[in-house]
């Protein structure tokens, strides 16, 4: 789900291939509908209010012009070579973009891509895993796999550092200012005072 700041909007992906956008005051009917992916979308991310991006399961980005609604653009990730992985299927399931680059990754390779090209930049060395999420900041990039590791890279696509979590996978990062935040799958929230340590946990479900 990708929730806009600005306007009471959010959006979600479906198993049912689509991605809807709803009204925070009318939830039970959609706004908009865009169709086109051929599987599950798995993570959605927005690079300015006129362009919405989805990720899916059938290998592809597709770049949505919001004020048309319609499929501006497909990204064919799963079928550039230096990012394919055919062991590892053709999901792209890690998805974060700023205003000129995107990250992704998922059964796929990690990749930086030119948004306005839709082409690669350039391949990210990772782990053989299956990459979960990713964050994309004005100065790193994080991102979270089956394995307990939080990785940082530079925009260069060269990895800085990797800190072992307390989950064994990493679903979700938030990066604010001066903390990090992880969450996977376990109840525990781990907290980076800086990417160096995991400086504390918090347990979303304490016992009673």
């Amino acid at each position: 789900m990708y929730c806009s700041e600005t306007e009471r909007l959010y959006v979600c992906g479906a198993a049912d291939n689509a991605v809807r956008e709803y009204d925070v005051n009318v939830p039970k009917k959609p706004v908009r509908l865009y169709s086109g992916h051929l599987s599950t979308v798995c993570e959605l991310a927005s690079a300015s209010r006129d362009q919405l991006l989805s990720a899916s399961a059938d290998g592809t980005v597709r770049v949505w012009d919001v004020r048309k609604n319609t499929e501006g653009h497909v990204i064919k990730v799963a079928d550039e070579p230096k990012v394919a992985r055919p062991t590892w299927g053709r999901c792209v399931s890690a998805l974060s973009v700023d205003n000129k680059f995107m990250v992704c990754g998922g059964g796929v390779n990690l990749g930086i891509w030119h948004l306005g090209m839709y082409s690669l930049a350039t391949p990210m060395e990772a782990d053989n895993v299956r990459h979960l999420t990713c964050e994309m900041t004005t100065d790193k990039i994080l991102t979270g796999s089956m394995h307990p590791t939080l990785s940082q890279w530079d925009h260069s696509g060269k990895k800085i550092s990797d800190v072992c979590g307390k989950t064994q996978s990493i679903y979700s990062i938030l990066q604010t200012s001066n903390v990090s935040f992880t969450a996977g799958d376990s109840s525990l929230i781990d907290v980076y005072l800086n990417l160096g340590y995991v400086a504390f946990s918090l347990d979303a479900f304490p016992p009673q």
